[in-house]
């Protein structure tokens, strides 16, 4: 029983308890946690016992709460529920609150019954938090800090999140970076938080790199790597993976790719894996995802690349549409005309009710593309 555990620790010979400690060292493995899996299959990541402090302590400083109450309600097997929340709170000195399974219903009555003060969650769990629930109905006054990772928040999205908490942030990283490698500034207005996920914290180094492995100018799309005691040990029994993973000159590749502001904020473009050609173009499909979430009927936008005879490959849109809002395919691509250039517009757009999800919250590109092209092999 958890008593009967608990009560060993008064049994323990301080000797002993020494002689243990001793026996592990910070960089010695601590944890293997598989990816996401969103572009391929997942791999088990080694982190480390400095990996996963040193992200904690970062996430304690650029997100400070008090009292320190954090709702735990992603996977504890992923990054998210592991280290990004049950580690933060640990070394914060703060208190996992843990539901067992997301609930877009119960989320909001958690909060206000347990007094939460730090929530972080993907800002797809968000809106299917709000599709379901009135913030209104419940008192959400500890409410101090609201996180999103993962993917980008739509502006109309941040705006009603505002609402519930005014210190929002967002921030990059993956379960390869340990943590959180690049976070948005306190006080960041909606805008920069719709566009940005901000910069590196002190001992993080970032490089944007293009397929050649030269830096990329300022502006220009370019994968992120990453220099930081936080970085993996490696992938589980994956040595060529692990090999992969880095560059020559020891900097971690994450696949994502990004772009720079003069400001020298980041922001996220897409994945190495998700970018496509269409007629010799380069296509990154998280630029047409960001856009058509702006429009007032769509709540989330999935973009994959499907093959084509004639531009080798083209993008089929996955809309899931916000609650009570309709519209057609011909609406959408006409808003997408507006604003985009022709051969980045997708060729179909797919209306559902409901998206695959993977655990974490993140939309299951794997099986979209699968059902946008059932008799081709896909990545």
């Amino acid at each position: 029983t958890l008593d009967a555990f608990l009560n060993r620790a008064e049994q323990c010979d301080s000797d002993l308890f020494s002689h243990a400690i001793a026996q592990v060292a910070p960089d010695d493995p601590a944890l293997i946690v598989y990816t996401s899996g969103s572009t391929g299959q997942p791999k088990g990541a080694l982190l480390s016992h400095k990996n996963i402090v040193t992200s904690a302590q970062i996430q304690c400083q650029q997100w400070p709460a008090k009292p320190f109450r954090i709702l735990n309600n992603l996977p504890i097997n992923h990054l998210g529920g592991a280290v990004q929340i049950a580690a933060y709170a640990v070394v914060g000195g703060g208190t996992n609150v843990m539901m067992e399974r997301f609930s877009a219903s119960g989320t909001l009555p958690l909060i206000a019954r347990e007094s939460i003060s730090v929530i972080h969650q993907t800002s797809t769990m968000y809106q299917l938090m709000l599709d379901r629930d009135k913030p209104t109905d419940h008192d959400l006054s500890s409410l101090q800090v609201l996180i999103w990772s993962g993917s980008a928040c739509p502006k109309d999205l941040i705006a009603k999140l505002r609402d519930i908490c005014s210190n929002l942030y967002t921030s990059y990283g993956q379960t390869e970076t340990g943590g959180e490698v690049i976070y948005t500034a306190a006080g960041a207005d909606n805008q920069h938080l719709a566009s940005s996920v901000g910069k590196p914290p002190p001992g993080v180094k970032l490089r944007l790199a293009n397929e050649q492995g030269r830096t990329v100018a300022q502006g220009e799309a370019g994968e992120i790597q990453v220099q930081s005691t936080m970085n993996m040990l490696g992938y589980w029994q994956r040595i060529e993976a692990s090999q992969a993973a880095f560059t020559a000159d020891g900097w971690l590749r994450t696949g994502d790719l990004a772009e720079q502001s003069e400001q020298g904020d980041y922001r996220i473009v897409g994945r190495l894996k998700e970018m496509y050609k269409s007629g010799g173009y380069n296509i990154y499909p998280r630029e047409i995802e960001i856009l058509l979430e702006n429009h007032p009927a769509v709540a989330i936008a999935a973009v994959v690349s499907v093959p084509d005879p004639l531009y080798s490959e083209v993008g089929h849109a996955f809309i899931l549409l916000e609650e009570n809002q309709n519209t057609t395919e011909q609406a959408l691509k006409d808003f997408c005309r507006d604003k985009l250039a022709n051969y980045k517009i997708p060729k179909r757009f797919i209306l559902r009710t409901q998206l695959p999800m993977l655990p974490i919250g993140k939309v299951d590109k794997v099986a979209l593309k699968k059902e946008a092209s059932p008799n081709k092999e896909t990545q």
